[in-house]
């Protein structure tokens, strides 16, 4: 290994995530979703605003897991500073390199997080308060954990690494859930075929408790709601049982109206290979994916791994499986959750499985640990990537203060000294949350946007 390129490499890691981190810190997210509901439900954990989102997200609220919500609203309260919100996905980072740590993977931590930092969508997410990145670091941090399990069952260590990072992800997000159905049953074939050689009580032991952290929030909202994936109902759960709730169908308007009829399998293999950037010019990436925005653009939430890092990936992966069998066993849980994920919707939304090149980079930084190419080629894909999110590294962050709307400060200003008591409705979404003053809580407002 070259000790030059692999400083170079190192250094300019460093760099990069101490920039990310400042400007995380230092500018406010104005994106959609996160005005919509990420910052309202962060609050509302901590009774810390006076808005109340619409109907329809205060059902995702009372049903949603909240672990992410639950971090920010402790970032936000704590330190009172709103953009505080955004750094949920560095705690998201931080425990999956904890995990690294912990289970004592042999991995190259510069190679792991240089090809981590390469990914176009971990530069726009980790500068924002979207918890996509957050759920990607609990999902490749149970799989981390899960592989420990394989390496060493004799490790109580390890099992509880497991448990603790399964308990996370499923508090993490819905779409988390499905990969940690996979994680579950490999955990219990661990055990049941001999795998993990602890004494008997304690396999029963961690396997009941595998079931139980597994199924917990579920049986939550299946009892509360009758529908364990409340207020949605997705085409594997709607087929299953019949329940009440939002279908999600394969014509979602987040994505380009070309894909409408195509399956959730075309969709994936479409975007993770970015075809519309051959097909159509103007392509370049965005927080949500693919820009121009709107169904009728061909780059519409397309996109987002770069199909350089993507090709890297399965050389290196392909290579690994033919001349190193240890590995199998990884990347057939990687090969599974790449077949679920072609029978989801949003399948083509790549911010939502951030952990599958989480995954590659780990196996990646793994075994190929001490080859002497290895820091060059990432050296060079992180170079890559940080051309071509440029615009987000270097553009002008907003303060909180100045993302406020003129309008919405004299509007709470004059109901302040009125009737800050009477609920009032705004139709301003997803900004109405501004409306509630100048600390989000001082006068009570409703989204009440149709």
């Amino acid at each position: 290994m070259n000790r030059v390129t692999f400083s170079s490499l190192c250094l300019l890691v460093v760099l990069l995530i101490v920039h990310l981190f400042f400007r995380s810190m230092l500018y406010f997210s104005g994106d959609f979703d996160f005005l919509a509901y990420h910052l309202p439900f962060s609050l509302m954990h901590y009774d810390a605003t006076t808005f109340i989102p619409m109907d329809h997200l205060l059902e995702l609220y009372e049903a949603f897991p909240p672990l992410p919500h639950i971090i920010q609203g402790a970032l936000v309260v704590s330190t009172e500073h709103f953009p505080a919100a955004n750094l949920v996905n560095f705690v998201g980072f931080t425990i999956m390199c904890g995990t690294l740590k912990i289970t004592g993977s042999q991995t190259n931590i510069a190679v792991f997080l240089s090809l981590c930092l390469s990914v176009p969508l971990v530069i726009y997410h980790l500068t924002s308060g979207y918890i996509d990145f957050f759920v990607g670091s609990m999902v490749a941090s149970n799989f981390i954990a899960l592989l420990s399990v394989y390496r060493d069952s004799q490790s109580r260590l390890n099992g509880l690494v497991f448990l603790v990072t399964l308990f996370m992800s499923m508090l993490s997000k819905y779409q988390a859930w499905p990969f940690m159905g996979i994680n579950v049953s490999c955990y219990i074939l661990l055990i049941v075929f001999g795998y993990n050689k602890t004494d008997f009580r304690y396999s029963i032991l961690m396997l009941g408790l595998a079931i139980v952290v597994f199924a917990i929030w579920p049986t939550r909202n299946f009892y509360l709601f009758g529908n364990p994936t409340h207020p949605l109902s997705p085409p594997i759960v709607n087929s299953l049982l019949d329940i009440d709730g939002t279908v999600i169908s394969k014509k979602l308007p987040q994505q380009p109206e070309n894909l409408y009829d195509h399956s959730f399998a075309y969709k994936f293999l479409y975007s993770t290979f970015e075809i519309s950037r051959f097909s159509h010019p103007g392509f370049r990436y965005s927080l949500d994916q693919g820009f121009e925005s709107g169904p009728k653009s061909p780059h519409h939430r397309m996109g987002g791994w770069s199909l350089i890092l993507v090709c890297f990936f399965i050389y290196t992966l392909c290579r690994t499986v033919v001349r190193d069998g240890q590995y199998r066993f990884p990347i057939a849980i990687l090969t599974s959750y790449m077949i679920l994920l072609m029978f989801i919707p949003q399948s083509h939304e790549l911010r939502y499985w951030l952990f599958i090149p989480f995954i590659c980079s780990f196996i990646v930084a793994t075994r190929f640990r001490s080859h002497r190419y290895i820091p060059g080629i990432c050296l060079i894909l992180l170079t890559i990537n940080i051309l071509q999110t440029r615009d987000r590294l270097t553009s002008k962050g907003l303060s909180f203060e100045e993302t406020f709307p003129g309008e919405a400060r004299e509007y709470s200003k004059a109901k302040a000294r009125i009737n800050p008591g009477k609920i009032e409705c705004i139709n301003r979404l997803p900004y109405s949350i501004y409306w509630a003053g100048k600390d989000l809580n001082q006068v009570k407002v409703k989204d009440c946007t149709m």
